[in-house]
């Protein structure tokens, strides 16, 4: 029933907005009256799939669940995104990352794929969601993280057929040091 909502609220939201994307940024505007995060516009990856951030909810236990709402396009389908997420840590990478709770197949760590893309990208360190879509498929991705983890831009990356699209999403980021 929250998904639907969140949904919802996401569709009636984006109708209000306009999508500004150039070569290398998104412009997105934010709703301050959703209590439990900010929504922020879908970023178009092309043709492969398109993905919106619907927000970020503390969970009682201190912890953060981030959910976006993912659309494949169609041939090629979207088969597998993922997201450079970093602790705050001197020094650490995406494994000092705790996933408490993801709704998708999912591995952390660089993305041996990604070297004849971009040799930059395939040394970074990845949370990849790697559960392949349909054409047009939709689906709700929400995950937990140990800990209070703030809203920023990271880097995202989906994979269609041979084709890799790049570009910043609204995403876990960690601004102080965890107590």
């Amino acid at each position: 029933m929250v998904g639907i909502l969140l949904l919802v609220l996401a569709v009636s939201c984006q109708k209000e907005q306009q999508t500004l994307i150039n070569d290398s940024t998104l412009t997105a505007t934010s709703n301050p009256q959703l209590k439990s995060g900010t929504i922020n516009l879908p970023v178009n990856f092309g043709n492969i799939a398109t993905i919106a951030f619907l927000g970020m909810e503390l969970t009682a236990e201190g912890n953060s669940t981030f959910t976006y709402n993912v659309v494949s396009g169609q041939k090629p389908a979207l088969s597998h995104w993922g997201l450079n997420i970093l602790p705050a840590l001197p020094g650490a990478g995406v494994d000092q990352v705790v996933i408490l709770e993801c709704t998708e197949l999912y591995v952390q760590g660089k993305d041996g794929s990604l070297k004849k893309f971009d040799a930059t990208l395939s040394l970074k360190e990845w949370v990849k969601f790697d559960r392949g879509y349909a054409d047009n498929e939709s689906r709700l991705v929400s995950f937990t993280l140990e800990g209070k983890w703030d809203q920023g831009p990271v880097s995202a990356l989906v994979k269609g057929g041979n084709t890799y699209v790049s570009f910043d999403l609204t995403g876990p980021v960690q601004t102080k040091l965890p107590r």
